[in-house]
């Protein structure tokens, strides 16, 4: 079963990872994060992201240099982001454990 958010929508990866993310109140820039963890790119490791623009891209770079998001393996080898695919609870529950380990890191 999907997790499903206020009016029953099913939430998504990417808005899960943002309110996870927005809710331990880390700041970061791109730049920064573009600077330390080059080679965690999002366009460098998934096939499904294709541009910077999308609103998503800053919260799954931060997913990506933190060891958050690893992404899906694909037949050929290849991995996608699936950012907007729903998610499972237990999906849903390893993001908000993983982005709360960042935090008590910190």
């Amino acid at each position: 079963a999907h997790c499903k958010f206020g009016t029953g929508s099913v939430v998504n990866r990417a808005e899960i990872l943002k309110m996870a993310i927005e809710a331990i109140g880390v700041e970061f820039t791109v730049e920064n994060l573009k600077e330390d963890f080059p080679e965690k790119d999002p366009l460098k490791m998934f096939v499904d992201v294709t541009s910077e623009d999308v609103w998503f891209y800053p919260y799954l770079y931060f997913a990506t240099a933190n060891g958050v998001i690893e992404g899906i393996k694909l037949p050929d080898g290849s991995y996608k982001a699936a950012m907007s695919d729903g998610l499972t609870f237990s999906q849903a529950a390893k993001i908000i454990h993983l982005i709360l380990q960042y935090e008590s890191a910190q």
